[in-house]
């Protein structure tokens, strides 16, 4: 590390390859949620007001082709493709899914997100 203008020790530039966490954030008519991201995943849990999980969104490949894998105590898992909706940069659309097949679980974004998971609390990464 190099020393500052003012003496001291400049601290390292962050690590995008390492997840942020969020604190848990009330929304109004929803479900509390946590976000924890990172350059490649974003991942959102919602809480039930008790603090049981009441389900997540694990997206990936941030950078390429986004996807999201979901799962709700309601419906279950679900993998769809990410439409940004940004293909004119005049235009801010909203985001949509849509369906994508069957979850690459063998050798898709679990592989990379266990390791990643190791700053994510205990039970929204134990999924994985």
């Amino acid at each position: 590390m190099a020393a500052g203008l003012s003496g001291g020790i400049d601290a390292p530039p962050p690590d995008p390859s390492v997840l942020k966490n969020s604190p848990r954030t009330p929304v109004e008519h929803d479900h509390d949620r946590r976000w924890i991201a990172d350059e490649y995943f974003d991942l959102i849990v919602w809480y039930e007001a008790a603090g049981a999980i009441h389900g997540f969104q694990l997206c990936y490949d941030k950078p390429g082709r986004e996807r999201a894998l979901t799962w709700t105590r309601e419906r279950g898992f679900s993998h769809t493709a990410i439409d940004s909706g940004e293909s004119r940069p005049t235009a801010n659309r909203t985001p949509i899914l849509l369906p994508d097949g069957v979850f690459p679980a063998q050798d898709g974004p679990c592989a990379s997100f266990s390791p990643a998971a190791r700053r994510c609390p205990p039970r929204s990464a134990s999924w994985c």
